[in-house]
């Protein structure tokens, strides 16, 4: 398991390089929320926080969309970032 810091950097580096690749659990959450790619892709770009899930084997990236409204987004760092789910 990576430490904080470091599925901060990753996240954020697969986020700047364009690997995103959204569940589609996350896509049906994204179309529900009014939450767009570009939203997702900011938060993980720009997050303020990051937090383990363990039991889900996840991250809790906290962040803001392109308004700079909150957006909380989960996610897993597998090669690509793999987003879960949003709100």
């Amino acid at each position: 398991m990576l430490a904080p810091d470091e599925a901060l950097d990753a996240i954020r580096e697969h986020a700047l390089s364009g690997r995103i690749r959204l569940s589609g659990h996350a896509r049906r959450r994204m179309a529900e929320r009014h939450v767009s790619f570009a939203d997702v892709r900011r938060a993980l770009v720009r997050p303020r926080t990051c937090a383990w899930q363990p039991l889900g084997g996840t991250w809790r990236v906290e962040g803001e969309d392109v308004g700079g409204e909150p957006l909380t987004v989960i996610a897993a760092v597998l090669g690509d970032v793999l987003v879960v789910t949003v709100f």
